[in-house]
């Protein structure tokens, strides 16, 4: 079984079950969960790294996936519905693709659809 406890920076980590800090897996799984549901926005890389740490952990655990349509975000443009965009950051960098797993900025994709005319 697989432990977690905060290091000196405040960051989870893997840790011995012997350290009185730790939590199992299953704990920290649902504090992921929590961190991802209440994403603040900020920084699209947090919610993609809690994301990727997620399904890693998860796998054999018996939990259920992330669903990426409910994930918090800044309003995505209508006009880009057909683009596999997730999650849009405060500073327009955006979680896309089919698996979630790739950061592309809102004004780049913008630019592709204006420049195919669409």
């Amino acid at each position: 079984m697989y432990y977690f406890a905060k290091n000196e920076s405040n960051e989870w980590e893997c840790a011995e079950q012997s350290n009185p800090d730790t939590i199992p897996l299953s704990d920290y799984l649902t504090i992921l969960r929590e961190e991802i549901s209440t994403w603040d926005h900020e920084d699209i890389m947090d919610l993609a790294y809690n994301l990727s740490t997620y399904a890693i952990l998860s796998v054999g655990e018996g939990v259920p996936e992330i669903d990426c349509s409910s994930l918090p975000t800044e309003p995505i443009p209508t006009n880009l519905e057909s683009y596999p965009i997730w999650s849009i950051d405060k500073q327009g960098m955006c979680l896309v693709g089919q698996s979630a797993d790739e950061i592309e900025n809102i004004t780049d994709i913008i630019n592709h659809y204006n420049n195919k005319g669409v």
